[in-house]
């Protein structure tokens, strides 16, 4: 939808109006279907995690506090893709910093910072994961990061050379958007597989144990093709 909006907006009709289907799935704006959309996963992503930190705590797992942190870390991200919270930090961190060009979109330096405190903090949590899980999240958090981050110093760039309203800058757009949704959409599919393990091994572990008495039911007559049983005790 928003390669069909570029297309019409940039190369058809040139008109500058922004029309209602450019507000509603843009990309590039807050507050509509896209936003939604990303913000619906991300809060999807904390409700799994909060699953995995009931789940652990149940079972007395030593990693019960890492998905805490994680449920609270993006249910944080999600609030923010729908508040556009990042973006508030830009012009203090520019003027203070004196940024141009590149991190013209200066919130990137302190979720920079954040996220390689985050890193530290997680990473022997991260390599105690399953060998699958392990990779998965690591694929998903790269794509994620990568595009929120990487993507967003190149669409800085981008944006002090072509302007707001170029096909350039929207197409940066797109393919920074979709990566990073590609990047959560990895990672609710690696908490799915993750809590389903578990589910399967905590219905595992409260399963009753098999009775410890000879037998519960003994056959007592046996009449042509008719067992009739009672039961002992």
């Amino acid at each position: 939808m928003h390669l069909l909006m570029i297309v019409e907006d940039d190369i058809l009709t040139h008109t500058g109006k922004v029309s209602f289907l450019r507000e509603m799935f843009d990309l590039n704006r807050e507050k509509n279907v896209p936003t939604m959309f990303s913000t619906l996963q991300l809060f999807l992503a904390s409700g799994l995690l909060l699953a995995l930190f009931t789940e652990s705590r149940q079972s007395a797992r030593n990693d019960t506090y890492y998905w805490l942190g994680l449920s609270i870390v993006f249910a944080f991200l999600a609030l923010d893709e729908f508040c556009e919270l990042h973006e508030r930090l830009m012009a203090p961190t520019r003027k203070l910093l004196h940024t141009h060009g590149a991190l013209q979109f200066a919130w990137v330096i302190p979720y920079a910072a954040l996220v390689a405190v985050f890193a530290g903090l997680y990473l022997r949590f991260w390599w105690r994961l399953p060998s699958r899980n392990r990779w998965l999240f690591a694929v998903a958090g790269v794509t994620y990061v990568g595009s929120g981050i990487g993507m967003e110093v190149l669409g800085s760039y981008v944006f002090t050379l072509y302007g707001w309203n170029s096909i350039q800058f929207d197409v940066q757009t797109l393919f920074e958007e979709v990566l990073e949704m590609s990047g959560v959409a990895l990672f609710v599919f690696a908490l799915t597989e993750l809590v389903r393990d578990r589910a399967r091994s905590f219905s595992v572990r409260l399963a009753p144990a098999p009775s410890t008495t000879p037998s519960a039911l003994v056959a007592d007559v046996i009449e042509g093709d008719t067992i009739r049983l009672r039961k002992l005790g």
